[in-house]
């Protein structure tokens, strides 16, 4: 449902501000270490969900196999680089959620209206 797509990116945007923070709270000493991946991911985040406030004047929600993709390695990756300090595989999460970044910009570019839960922009009917 609409709601659903929406209460899905809602919690989307809950965990990329919590886990940074509590990352903050906990060993502010890593955080300070890799901040510009933090910066970057947060970047990632919110280029597309401007993009489709602008446009749609709503979240973009399209829920694309790669955003799925990227939100389990970023949620695994960073529980690895929490426990391990190693935030090598998080460094490449990051680069996905790049990826990612593009893609929804794309799709946003790309729709004439909102639509919800796309599963990559090929996916998108003219």
């Amino acid at each position: 449902t609409k709601l659903g797509t929406t209460l899905d990116s809602v919690g989307d945007m809950m965990m990329y501000f919590t886990i940074p923070l509590c990352g903050w709270l906990l060993w502010p000493e890593m955080i300070i270490k890799d901040i510009i991946y933090i910066i970057f991911v947060m970047i990632a985040f919110f280029v597309p969900l401007s993009a489709g406030l602008i446009k749609f004047g709503r979240m973009p929600s399209y829920h694309t196999w790669l955003a799925k993709s990227s939100t389990m390695f970023i949620s695994i990756s960073t529980l690895i680089w929490f426990i391990t300090t190693n935030s090598l595989l998080f460094k490449i999460a990051v680069i996905i959620q790049i990826c990612v970044m593009i893609e929804y910009v794309a799709i946003t570019i790309r729709l004439k209206e909102w639509r919800g839960n796309i599963p990559s922009y090929w996916h998108i009917e003219e």
